[in-house]
């Protein structure tokens, strides 16, 4: 696994991370993808949530015909 270096940009009042998209397909990373922060001594861990429902499906689960 390669490593990247990356700049922190700002989103309305949140922080923002652009990962290179040969990063994310390494890792499984896709948009609207769950995933896991974690913070530790001096870094942040992002871990990528297998399984877990994107914010359009949950939307998608109230449709009803």
């Amino acid at each position: 696994m390669s490593a990247f270096t990356a700049r922190i940009d700002s989103w309305g009042d949140n922080l923002a991370i652009q990962i290179p998209q040969s990063l994310a397909s390494e890792v499984g990373l896709e948009v609207d993808a769950g995933v896991e922060l974690t913070p530790g001594d001096g870094e942040l861990v992002v871990t990528v949530r297998k399984g877990a429902k994107s914010r359009l499906d949950i939307l998608l689960e109230g449709v009803t015909e």
